[in-house]
């Protein structure tokens, strides 16, 4: 399972587990944040669903590890 995501005007593709660096976020470390929007979400079938442009409703989830 898989979602593109974009941040700072860029797209990142995540997974569950993947530790990336994003655009500073006016969270704490180790606080939980929403990353909007979502623009594709894969499944561990391999069925896609991509937004026009993003997927209403849908939302990605991360655990801020540290500012840097």
């Amino acid at each position: 399972m898989y979602a593109v995501i974009q941040n700072g005007g860029k797209q990142y593709r995540v997974a569950p587990g993947d530790i990336i660096r994003v655009e500073k976020l006016e969270v704490e470390a180790g606080q939980t944040v929403d990353l909007n929007p979502v623009l594709m979400v894969s499944d561990d079938q391999g069925d896609a669903r991509v937004g026009n442009p993003v997927l209403a409703g849908a939302s990605v989830t991360a655990t801020v590890k540290s500012h840097g």
